[in-house]
């Protein structure tokens, strides 16, 4: 998309204004059309400053779970190299299911601002309200037996307190197998769904929510 174009050219200007002129001749399209897709990413957040005759920088980029904002931050060869966001769903299993069911390849991230019927284990209701915590499913197609899929839970909750910790500072416990706890508050819980047969995991359905606004 043009927009997503203009982005990554104000991402990489590094907080230098970039001239509507010099956009326009990059991507291919006329000065009028890039005011229109700078006033569309204005609407979904992004701030952007600019100036007459100089141009355009950006600022500061919004409190989102946008893919463009994920993608510029991933290291990963196949895990949210394709992703599916939503602004509300019922269930990010829910919709990763189906994608699957549909033939997504492994590692597709389902993500959204909002579930209006998020679940955990035992159909248990999963608080998941629009833009407080992070709401996602990865779609997984490990080669391995059924019998061998548990652990990936487990795996899936050291990944997670790895990240926080990492990313925030903040040392979570792990009650296991699929609970983070924050001064034993529950932080983040994991809901893991198969599809498979007698002798092979079709895929596997890896659910988060993370509570980074509700404790």
């Amino acid at each position: 998309m043009k927009k997503d174009l203009i982005l990554e050219l104000l991402r990489t200007s590094a907080g230098e204004f970039l001239s509507g002129e010099k956009i326009s001749k990059k991507i291919g399209i006329s000065r009028t059309a890039v005011w229109k897709h700078i006033t569309a990413l204005r609407q979904e957040g992004y701030s952007i400053e600019a100036m007459p005759k100089i141009g355009y920088r950006l600022l500061d980029i919004p409190d989102r779970l946008y893919p463009e904002e994920i993608r510029d931050n991933l290291t990963t060869v196949s895990l949210g190299r394709n992703i599916y966001y939503f602004k509300t769903v019922q269930s990010t299993n829910q919709e990763a299911r189906r994608l699957a069911q549909e033939g997504v390849p492994h590692g597709a991230l389902i993500i959204a601002e909002e579930q209006t019927g998020g679940k955990g284990r035992f159909g248990r209701v999963w608080f998941s309200p629009k833009t407080l915590g992070i709401w996602a499913s990865l779609v997984l197609r490990p080669e391995i037996s059924p019998e061998n899929a548990p652990p990936v839970t487990m795996l899936a909750a050291v990944a997670v307190a790895v990240a926080v910790e990492n990313i925030t500072g903040i040392a979570l416990g792990i009650k296991w197998p699929n609970d983070l706890l924050y001064e034993n508050k529950k932080a983040c819980g994991i809901l893991t769904e198969m599809n498979g047969e007698m002798d092979k995991v079709n895929f596997l359905i890896l659910g988060l929510g993370i509570n980074v606004n509700l404790m």
